[in-house]
């Protein structure tokens, strides 16, 4: 499906509450230059999805959204899973808590962002189009958890591991609830300048980064 010569966003949901399931994959069908092509009740399901369509399912989707605490297989081990196999596959976590562990695992796992199961359709639409376009979207609580983790880094960390003010600018902003353009209306920047500014915190949380330093900071 395409529009003006744009191809679709292809997205998938794993998610075990049917309600929010579905309401979730019928709200995403209805936007313009987005495809819903699976939805998926368990971690287990979406995996076979991908496996039986050969080639690892590399063309079958393009960001799946997937709820963190998922029964069986977490959200997190799907991402485990299938950033090996599709490295071009984009992962945007859903879930209803915030809580610090849950965040880094998953990012350190493989996932592009992290949203609350609490926000709105038009949000998570916003999310799903900046992770596909090579961003990494934070909401209000995953922001404050990220700043926390810095402040929190001992007097003796590396100056490289630590945020440049202009990062506290963003991470701050982004706590506050600000957009990534209003980030950047803020600082006198353009929204591009933002991104750069996240990609270069996601590298001193050590996500996002290759396979084999990933592997390398959780000790496998």
């Amino acid at each position: 499906m395409e529009g003006d010569g744009v191809a679709a966003i292809r997205v998938a949901l794993v998610e075990d509450d049917a309600t929010t399931r579905w309401h979730l994959a019928g709200a995403l069908a209805g936007v313009p230059g987005m495809l819903v092509v699976g939805v998926h009740a368990s971690g287990e399901d979406a995996l076979d999805w991908m496996k039986a369509a050969g080639d690892g399912g590399a063309d079958l989707v393009d960001v799946m959204v997937v709820d963190v605490e998922l029964p069986g297989m977490t959200g997190i081990d799907v991402v485990e899973r299938l950033a090996v196999v599709v490295p071009s596959l984009r992962f945007l976590m859903l879930t209803l808590h915030e809580d610090r562990h849950w965040i880094f695992n998953a990012l350190r796992a493989g996932a592009s962002g992290y949203v609350a199961k609490g926000c709105t359709v038009e949000a998570l639409v916003v999310a799903i189009r900046e992770v596909h376009g090579g961003g990494m979207p934070f909401s209000i609580g995953v922001a404050r958890r990220v700043s926390e983790h810095f402040r929190a880094l001992p007097p003796s960390a590396p100056e490289e591991d630590r945020l440049s003010p202009r990062e506290v600018d963003v991470l701050g902003g982004l706590a506050r609830g600000r957009l990534l353009k209003e980030v950047a209306a803020d600082l006198g920047v353009s929204e591009h300048t933002v991104k750069t500014y996240l990609k270069r915190i996601y590298a001193k949380l050590k996500v996002r980064s290759s396979r084999a330093a990933v592997a390398r900071f959780l000790g496998r």
